[in-house]
């Protein structure tokens, strides 16, 4: 497998990931809740962050995944890799906190 078959199959991986972890954070914002107000508020704040976060760590990936240039693809596939999982720990703990 070349370069580009291989970005081009991280690609697919990335893009069904990001799709999964959008739905997560749909699912998980529009869950009825019997929560106090301002627990509610709380999870509301959370979950304007999480999205935010989510939004930076998509950034990340499509600008890695754009780079055509394979040395920028991997140092940006990398340091995107991290940001994601630290995102993806941190979407599991919220969910489970709740």
């Amino acid at each position: 497998m070349n370069a580009q078959q291989t970005q081009a199959a991280y690609r697919q991986k990335i893009e069904a990931e990001l799709a999964l972890v959008q739905a997560q954070l749909a699912e998980f914002k529009d869950q009825p809740r019997s929560l106090t107000a301002e627990d509610r508020a709380k999870h509301v704040h959370r979950m304007e962050a999480l999205e935010q976060r989510f939004a930076d760590a998509k950034a990340q990936w499509r600008q890695a995944l754009d780079s055509a240039d394979e040395d920028v693809w991997n140092q940006m596939k990398n340091r995107a890799e991290s940001v994601w999982k630290g995102l993806q720990d941190e979407i599991q703990k919220t969910i489970a906190e709740v």
